[in-house]
């Protein structure tokens, strides 16, 4: 798989990439604060967000399709 332009690639601290992402994760990739990222998902703006026992993750996949549509979109002036 090549690697995209413009995302930054989240690893965890093994080294193994994970389908999931914590929240501190997709904070730092978006560089925005936890607090942020939980309220756009109250906001339904993030998408492929689950809770499982309790945390909230993200579906990596979902999430990186999500930015690239938005970073095409966002290029071209349409939103």
């Amino acid at each position: 798989m090549s690697r995209k332009r413009g995302v930054r690639e989240v690893r965890l601290s093994v080294g193994a990439e994970s389908p999931l992402l914590t929240v501190d994760e997709v904070a730092a990739w978006l560089s925005v604060s936890r607090q942020s990222v939980y309220k756009r998902v109250a906001r339904q703006q993030l998408p492929g967000a689950r809770r499982l026992g309790g945390r909230l993750y993200f579906h990596r996949p979902t999430l990186v399709d999500w930015l690239y549509q938005n970073r095409a979109s966002s290029q071209t002036g349409e939103l």
